[in-house]
């Protein structure tokens, strides 16, 4: 389900890794195998948040989200949330923190978490 205007906080004893995305890229859409096994793999050890991020349509975001199975948390960006993470300027985008909610990187993909959390954990 997406959530609007939802505080984002990293979870203590997890990684956060948070997925923009829009109903309307492919890009974005493509990725969700990849964020899924990263969830079957790494369970309890990543916290998963999907960032609809600059959807026209709330009702485009929901179908894109039952379609293809996006079963962790979703939110819904607002300004406030776009500016605290940087304006990102593209999307699919990916942003990895610590377990202590420090940023570990930015623009980082599903691959990419996949191999830091594997050397990291």
């Amino acid at each position: 389900m997406l959530s609007e205007g939802a505080q984002l906080q990293a979870t203590a004893g997890q990684y956060t890794y948070l997925q923009l995305w829009g109903s309307w890229c492919q890009p974005c859409l493509d990725q969700t195998p990849k964020i899924k096994a990263l969830q079957n793999d790494f369970g309890q050890k990543l916290n998963i948040i999907g960032v609809n991020y600059k959807e026209e349509n709330a009702e485009d975001a929901q179908s894109a989200i039952s379609t293809n199975d996006m079963d962790w948390a979703q939110v819904q960006a607002n300004e406030d949330l776009i500016k605290n993470l940087g304006s990102p300027g593209f999307v699919p985008c990916g942003i990895l923190f610590d377990e202590q909610g420090q940023l570990v990187k930015y623009g980082v993909s599903p691959a990419e978490v996949r191999t830091l959390l594997s050397t990291s954990l």
